[in-house]
């Protein structure tokens, strides 16, 4: 009869609880330390970072801007526009 429990017991997965709640618990862990860390900006560094975010933004629609004005003779001549 030990036989059959041991054959019967080896069929069943174990699953292992340590295993998988491990990493949940060390990732909430990590991101407590990470938010406690986190410091607001101040009104200068915010302000800063607002006219920096502002430039780029105008940057890329220049160059979107400058692509499209090629772009369009480009394929008026590879299309060939008829009127």
């Amino acid at each position: 009869m030990s036989d059959t429990e041991t054959s019967s017991n080896s069929k069943t997965p174990f699953i292992d609880q340590d295993a998988l709640t491990e990493p949940i618990t060390s990732f909430a862990k990590q991101s407590q330390l990470f938010m406690n860390r986190c410091t607001k900006p101040s009104q200068k560094e915010f302000w800063r970072i607002f006219q920096v975010v502002g430039v780029g933004f105008l940057i890329m629609g220049f160059i979107g801007f400058v692509v499209k004005l090629v772009h369009i003779p480009i394929n008026n001549i590879i299309v060939g526009a008829t009127a």
